[in-house]
């Protein structure tokens, strides 16, 4: 399931390998914020003030999710560097 790459030489912090610990970090790290979103009790932020928190919280994803589409399209697909060869 989980994939380690281990490139480039190792180095060590208190006995630990970090080049092998990093795409675990990565991931229990990304587990964590899902979980915190799992979490959120939409229907009693839907209740606050008339639901304006949670049009406030919808709103603020939309517009992360837009411009995270534009930078990831800026920088992958070639507009600002040249396209990584496969």
């Amino acid at each position: 399931m989980w994939r380690v790459v281990c490139e480039g030489p190792p180095y060590t912090l208190r006995g630990v390998e970090w080049r092998r610990v990093g795409p675990y970090r990565t991931s229990l790290f990304a587990l964590a914020f899902t979980c915190i979103g799992l979490e959120t009790r939409f229907k009693e932020l839907a209740g606050l003030g008339g639901g304006r928190p949670a049009l406030a919280f919808v709103i603020g994803q939309g517009v992360n999710i837009l411009w995270t589409l534009l930078l990831a399209y800026l920088l992958f697909g070639g507009i600002l560097f040249p396209a990584p060869k496969l």
